[in-house]
């Protein structure tokens, strides 16, 4: 598996779109919280407040993430210390393997 390196500071791998439904599977609903840590306007998510797809849901708000963040931090470490925070142990696991 290639990995690309970001250049900066954090040294984190980039991450990439197959990354983001990796972490979005594990989140479930707890999609918001993370959302919240990494700075994310979920009124501004086209998301269906009817829609049991909680992955769909995570994937949206990550991929809203992914695409306005600085893409010096749009790498493995922001959104783990984003899972970090809320504690979504299972999704942070995901992305450390990933990672290796």
């Amino acid at each position: 598996m290639e990995v690309q390196m970001v250049a900066g500071p954090v040294g984190s791998p980039e991450l990439k779109e197959k990354d983001l439904l990796r972490v979005a599977k594990r989140l479930g609903r707890d999609w918001w919280q993370v959302a919240i840590f990494l700075g994310v306007d979920t009124t501004k998510l086209k998301i269906d407040d009817e829609s049991i797809d909680a992955v769909k849901q995570g994937y949206l708000m990550l991929y809203e993430w992914y695409r306005n963040c600085d893409p010096e931090t749009r790498t493995h470490a922001t959104l783990r210390a984003a899972l970090e925070e809320a504690e979504c142990v299972a999704a942070m696991e995901c992305l450390s393997l990933d990672a290796k």
